[in-house]
């Protein structure tokens, strides 16, 4: 019988675990966790958690029970190799258990250092490195009173337990900060299970970083670095962009690494995993937050690979399982082999999202690796970002030169300021269009067209086309079924029936663009575009997703637009 190793609470890159820990030849085994926060909180946890099952259905799951000893009682039966934390939920059942059955862990009095943002503070400051000052309340007046002693309008509220950016706060103002109080304050009230503390803290403004690390018997090592990007909302939300990896020193990051194995001494960690937020200012790095586990994102272990040679819950793995090899395996300078990039979509508004178009589109960019939109069909209507977890998707893209990511990153965030309507379809809003007239004969005489052409129809009568133009004429259905190569594409598309569904379009299009030899063009009548979200703008957007170059127009009257290969 194989040897088990336990997973309390599986998820995000926690997930890489299942398939290392059976590589291995051990046995993956999961404890669910419970969740204490607000209803709309414990809703996006349980549909995570249920998406996430569909991954463990041949995988062995204890049910939570409030009962802590029931749980104990089913773990210690299994006689476990390793007990691990697959996510900021696990953390604290994890030590529990590790620790009542003699394994390998962090000891039970680091637990609250390890978990509750005041706690991490405290410690830092007990142990003489720099820490960001803030105080946990309980009532407005208690609140106000510490908020005066800072000296500056703006701060921060947020709790001290939480995932992601759920529940932290940013204040401007005096005004701001006590309707934010009163509001969070109330809330955490009506919570059905314990409330978890509120603080307030110093507001530090500076770039944000992420540093990963494993300790090993005591002994700290780098594993990943990654660097946030923000932007700021006219709602107010300075929402999470973008994230890449940090692939060279740059000044100011030794600083923050040797920091950051301070900050690992203060807290008291042992062994095992520390993804840890840091922000850095004028006066260097401070620690915003430590999760001791590994980072979120979802990222796969294939594209982590790609960019380091190595995923972080197989190093995790190696620490536990095989120390003497693993202390000599880490010890190499750290060195990235490729730029990535997460990108994190954002919703400037609430948005009905019937479809995602943005699939077919980020699947056209050179440094795609893959995505996830998993809340498309399982929401009715996305809400307006306002935190990490309210995001529109992730897209992930890598690439050997960073000039051809940073192009990529920049089209996906131009698409999703300006052109939100490309990316997630409202199947409702279809543009409705005059008769415009249209002549392909007179677009294709009119230009100078050479070669082969392919007509991308979907009109009933369009058969006819072929006999007096010499040319291959398509259904969108059809375009698979057609010759690949051509000196020009003309996308006669002008039914509202052809624009419901966006994604499919958008797949059809891209395939018939691929069909063009290199210096060709795609014309797209103006009968086509105004149909398109955005009119021309969208269709120019699609067109230079696609990689071509747009042509100034003419002076002919047929407003036809042309992109080259």
């Amino acid at each position: 019988m194989k040897e088990k190793i336990v997973i309390v609470h599986c998820a995000s890159t926690g997930v890489n675990y299942i398939d290392d820990i059976i590589s291995r030849g051990y046995e993956p085994v999961i404890v669910k966790v419970d969740y204490a926060g607000t209803e709309e909180e414990k809703a996006l946890t349980a549909s995570q958690d249920k998406a996430d099952a569909k991954r463990f259905k041949n995988i062995k799951v204890i049910q939570y029970d409030p009962d802590y000893q029931v749980i104990l009682k089913q773990v210690r039966e299994l006689s476990p190799k390793l007990i691990l934390a697959g996510s900021e939920f696990g953390v604290e059942l994890a030590l529990h258990l590790s620790n009542d059955l003699g394994l390998p862990s962090n000891p039970e009095k680091v637990l609250r250092a390890m978990t509750h943002k005041d706690a991490m503070h405290e410690a830092l400051k007990r142990y003489g490195i720099r820490y960001i000052r803030g105080q946990v309340v309980s009532t407005v007046d208690e609140a106000i009173e510490f908020y005066e002693t800072l000296g500056s309008e703006r701060v921060v509220v947020k709790r001290t337990r939480g995932f992601g950016t759920q529940g932290v706060l940013f204040c401007d103002n005096r005004e701001e900060f006590i309707s934010t109080i009163n509001k969070e304050l109330s809330q955490q009230s009506t919570m059905d299970s314990e409330p978890i503390d509120v603080m307030v803290q110093e507001r530090i403004e500076g770039n944000e970083y992420i540093v990963n690390t494993v300790t090993c018997q005591g002994e700290h090592y780098l594993t990943s670095m990654w660097k946030y990007h923000k932007v700021l909302l006219s709602n107010g939300t300075n929402a999470y962009s973008s994230m890449e990896n940090i692939t060279h020193m740059e000044i100011g990051y030794t600083g923050m690494v040797n920091y950051a194995f301070e900050v690992l001494n203060a807290i008291g960690i042992e062994c095992g995993p520390v993804h840890a937020e840091f922000m850095i200012d004028e006066k260097g790095p401070v620690l915003i937050e430590i999760n001791c586990r590994p980072m979120g994102g979802a990222f796969d272990r294939k594209f982590l690979e790609k960019l380091y040679g190595h995923h972080e819950t197989d190093v995790i793995l190696d620490s536990f399982l095989n120390p003497d090899a693993f202390r000599k395996v880490r010890r190499k300078i750290y060195e990235p082999i490729r730029k990535g990039c997460l990108k994190i979509f954002i919703f400037k508004e609430d948005m009905r999202a019937d479809s995602a178009p943005v699939v077919s589109l980020c699947q056209r960019l050179k440094s795609y690796h893959s995505s996830i939109f998993d809340r498309v069909g399982r929401d009715p209507v996305m809400k307006k970002t306002n935190n990490l977890e309210t995001n529109g998707g992730y897209v992930y893209l890598v690439h050997d030169d960073e000039r051809v990511l940073d192009r990529d990153k920049d089209l996906l965030h131009r698409l999703e300021m300006d052109f939100p309507k490309l990316l997630f379809q409202d199947a409702t809003e279809i543009n409705e269009v005059k008769d415009v007239n249209k002549d392909i004969a007179a677009i294709i005489n009119s230009r100078p067209c050479r070669g082969n052409t392919l007509i991308v129809s979907d009109m009933e009568d369009a058969c006819h086309l072929s006999e007096t133009l010499y040319a291959t004429v398509v259904s969108p259905n059809e375009i698979l079924e057609a010759y690949d190569s051509y000196e020009q594409v003309i996308l006669d598309i002008s039914k509202k029936e052809s624009f419901m569904d966006l994604e499919i379009l958008f797949r059809q299009i891209m395939e018939a663009i691929s069909r063009i030899r290199p210096s060709g063009r795609v014309l797209i009548p103006e009968s086509t575009y105004l149909h398109m979200p955005y009119g021309s703008s969208g269709m120019e957007a699609l067109l230079t997703v696609a990689g071509l170059r747009i042509e100034v127009p003419d002076s002919s009257t047929d407003r036809v637009l042309v992109g080259k290969v």
